[in-house]
């Protein structure tokens, strides 16, 4: 138990039985559930406030000719919006939206990996990694449905926005797809499949409900359900404003739908086409090396000057991101001897940041060299409030730390963690955990001569402790709790240290709470 305990203490989520014995004691059947075409406003005020609303917040000022998402009282009878908990269904599959390595710490995916516990890691192993775009499927072993589908949604950025809202309906495509290759017929969905990636709520709920009504329309009988689930506040009240725009459950809706609709409604599969026919442009612009050079005649260069100006080149730039990620995944690979040494492992972190982009996550600077100690060694601070847990893949959160440290864990070294203000958000993963395990106890343990942890919790010390069993004697012995920052001149002068605002005004509030009787409470941070 002492193997797994700590991490899931470390990551704020419940135990694996207690999560396990939730979701069963509350499994809901399809049955349960009330379909879109039954579920309808109560009366004609609120009807109307909610059109109201609609076309408050709709910024198309197009109207459409004839209705691109006509009534269709069969597709009604098969979609349902759910408010509630996704593991709870009792259907064929739930979707869980991750990241190319199954390890996002996502809410929904943490849990997920909470109650799958050991044999869904061990199917995850074996899987290829997921591209954005692509999805997979595993057993769900202690969930009422019978499978997981894994995908992995886009990170939003408004110069791409084609490539993203493309990318997002080719996860939903794939998720059904393979319900339908399994023989399966009921799948349930995420309202917002993410509110980390950046992608706007609205927008997002407009291409997943364009994406779920164009492959329903495509896959036909083989569908029975599609259920759409709304875990986070606002989400079920968002749905309800837009999905009679996709699936009017009367005439009135559809005529409704004609003006509030947007403008970009997608093709027959779900997707902008616009794009598509730009990537084909610029790739026709990068034929111009291999075209007549002596066919230099000015209507020839005017006319591409004009293509090359409306030239939209968003997907070949997010191609070559994608072709830098896989070259980063190539480096991490592990090779046929099995597991690395952890020597090893630094060396291939060390060389795959080289190659990654980390600009994004350097900007949350949560590790640092913040000055010397007494006996003139580096000090490295790692800003446990500051860490992005939730925010990047752990590999290249490890790739930076590492990178970070280099320079300066060549000699002896002191490590400061501080420990104020950290939430659930800033808890690593439990693959990141073992991997930095791996990496410290082999290639740090030398050159450390010492861990300060200033303000340390309760639960810090309750996970440091369970974890004795685990550390060497080295990294026990050479861990020291400092409950202010007082306590760390023994070591070194703090005002020389370059430490965060929020930790000394995170050790002021703590020193006035001591003095004012009220110290039990704020170890638990």
């Amino acid at each position: 138990m002492l193997a797994t305990d700590p991490f899931s203490w470390l990551t704020g989520q419940p135990s694996r039985l207690e999560a396990q014995a939730m979701i069963m004691g509350k499994a809901l059947d399809l049955g349960d559930l009330r379909p879109w075409h039954q579920d309808t406003v109560d009366d004609e005020e609120s009807a109307e406030a909610a059109y109201d609303d609609a076309c408050a917040s709709s910024s198309s000022s197009v109207v459409h000719p004839s209705p691109p998402f006509p009534v269709d009282s069969k597709l009604n009878a098969k979609v349902f919006l759910y408010e509630g908990d996704m593991c709870a269904l009792k259907i064929d599959a739930i979707t869980n939206f991750t990241n190319e390595t199954y390890d996002l710490q996502d809410p929904l995916a943490a849990r997920i990996l909470n109650i799958g516990g050991d044999d869904l890691m061990e199917e995850l192993d074996g899987l290829e990694k997921c591209r954005s775009g692509e999805a997979r499927s595993t057993r769900a072993v202690r969930f009422p449905c019978r499978t997981l589908i894994h995908t992995v949604g886009p990170r939003y950025n408004p110069k791409y926005q084609t490539a993203a809202e493309n990318t997002l309906n080719a996860c939903i495509r794939e998720c059904m797809k393979l319900v339908v290759d399994a023989g399966q017929k009921t799948i349930a969905l995420p309202c917002i499949y993410s509110d980390r990636k950046n992608f706007p709520r609205e927008l997002c709920g407009h291409v997943t409900l364009r994406s779920v009504r164009r492959w329903m329309e495509r896959l036909g009988d083989r569908v029975d359900a599609v259920v759409l689930v709304a875990a986070r506040p606002g989400e079920k009240a968002l749905f309800r404003r837009l999905m009679p725009l996709y699936f009017p459950r009367n005439l009135e809706e559809e005529s409704k739908s004609l003006r509030l609709l947007p403008e970009n409604v997608g093709n027959s599969a779900g997707e902008t086409e616009v794009a598509e026919r730009r990537l084909k442009i610029s790739n026709l612009m990068a034929a111009r090396e291999d075209s007549d050079p002596e066919d230099s005649s000015p209507e020839n260069g005017r006319d591409r000057d004009d293509i090359a100006a409306s030239v939209d080149v968003s997907f070949t730039r997010a191609t070559r991101e994608v072709d830098s990620a896989r070259r980063v995944g190539a480096l991490m690979e592990t090779g046929e001897d099995g597991e690395l040494s952890g020597e090893a492992l630094y060396t291939r972190y060390l060389k795959a940041a080289q190659s990654a982009d980390l600009r994004e996550i350097e900007k949350f600077n949560f590790i640092s060299l913040a000055g010397r100690d007494h006996a003139n060694r580096n000090v490295i601070a790692f800003k446990a409030a500051l860490f992005p847990g939730n925010a990047f893949s752990w590999q290249h959160l490890l790739m930076h730390i590492v990178a970070t440290c280099d320079p300066y864990v060549k000699d002896k070294f002191t490590l400061l963690f501080l420990d104020a203000n950290v939430s659930g958000a800033n808890h690593p993963s439990l693959l990141m955990l073992r991997e930095v395990y791996n990496i410290f106890n082999s290639k740090y343990q030398d050159t450390m001569d010492i861990i300060l942890v200033l303000h340390p919790t309760l639960l810090f010390k309750t996970v440091f402790t369970a974890c004795w069993p685990l550390m060497s004697a080295r990294v026990w012995d050479a861990t020291v709790y400092c409950d202010k920052i007082e306590d760390l001149k023994n070591y070194l002068d703090p005002e020389k240290l370059e430490l965060p605002p929020y930790v000394r005004t995170f050790d002021e509030s703590v020193q006035k709470s001591k003095s004012d009787g009220s110290s039990f409470f704020s170890l638990f941070g």
